[in-house]
């Protein structure tokens, strides 16, 4: 083999090992970059989540306090019923 030859394959390797090289630092970098890609929708994701389950139990705290109002208003009613019978009751007693 001619010494140009052997130049021209140690070129060829050298060549090859850089663009080997550079292809592994992308490599790297592309798999750098889906990992703070991958965290940071892990973060969003957990961040929705949390909103959501503060909204859910805001809506539940509300709802319970809507029920509560209506019971007490129920009971407020059934008790003057109760108490107007019983006034009718005792005027008919004392009779």
């Amino acid at each position: 083999m001619s010494l140009e030859a052997v130049q021209q394959v140690n070129q060829a390797e050298e060549e090859a090992k850089a663009i080997k090289a550079q292809a592994a630092q992308q490599a790297r970098q592309v798999v750098a970059q889906a990992k703070e890609q991958a965290a940071q929708a892990l973060q969003d994701t957990q961040q929705q989540a949390r909103q959501q389950a503060q909204q859910m139990m805001q809506e539940a705290e509300a709802q319970a306090q809507a029920d509560t109002e209506q019971l007490m208003a129920d009971t407020a009613r059934q008790c003057e019923a109760l108490q107007s019978t019983a006034a009718e009751h005792l005027e008919e007693a004392v009779r």
